[in-house]
């Protein structure tokens, strides 16, 4: 829900920009970012921990810097992964680091590898795999009402991180939208329950 005031307002749906799909690794679904800005697929060292697939990291530790030329991930190796997508097994490399914004993403090392065609109207994915064409629904954004620990003001063209409170029980990191481009334009007093995209 937006709020300007500290009073709730009409709730907006706006689809996420971010591609997620469904994939099985070892057994166990989790929920995987599809990420044609990354070069190589990457995996965070819990999601890894948590399917049990640790064991099988090679290579070298170090600092990595993204694209963007500032952020920086430690890197513990890389592993040759096998993740189960509607049925079919596929392969990737995947560097190990400490933490993203997702659990596990697919870069465009596996799209370019698998010929994956991004398809958004229809909400899916085409992989093109031994002669056939296998077509991956996108994971859908479930909204969550959250409320705000306490009252912020942010002003415009500024970022701010703020402390939420909610009834999720597993959930590692949110993606908040601003409702509209007037709602950015404003300085936003933020007190009640804001919806999130998660």
């Amino acid at each position: 829900m937006e709020s300007h005031d500290g009073s709730a307002s009409k709730q907006h749906q706006y689809p996420s920009s971010l591609l997620f799909i469904n994939t099985i690794i070892n057994g166990k679904c989790i929920r995987t970012m599809i990420d044609t800005g990354a070069t190589t697929s990457l995996i965070k060292r819990s999601t890894l921990l948590r399917v049990n697939y640790y064991h099988h990291t090679y290579g070298t530790m170090g600092d990595i810097t993204l694209g963007d030329g500032k952020t920086t991930f430690w890197q513990y190796g890389s592993i040759n992964m096998r993740t189960k997508i509607n049925n079919i097994k596929t392969r990737v490399k995947v560097m190990v680091v400490d933490d993203l914004a997702a659990d596990f993403i697919l870069g465009m090392d596996w799209i370019k590898y698998y010929h994956v065609d991004i398809l958004p109207r229809k909400r899916q994915l085409r992989i093109h795999y031994r002669r056939q064409q296998i077509i991956v629904k996108f994971d859908e954004d479930v909204p969550v009402d959250v409320k705000v620990a306490q009252e912020y003001k942010i002003f415009p063209g500024t970022n701010c991180i703020v402390k939420v409170k909610t009834s999720l029980i597993d959930a590692n990191h949110l993606y908040f939208k601003a409702l509209d481009h007037d709602s950015q334009q404003k300085e936003r007093h933020i007190s009640r329950r804001w919806t999130s995209e998660s």
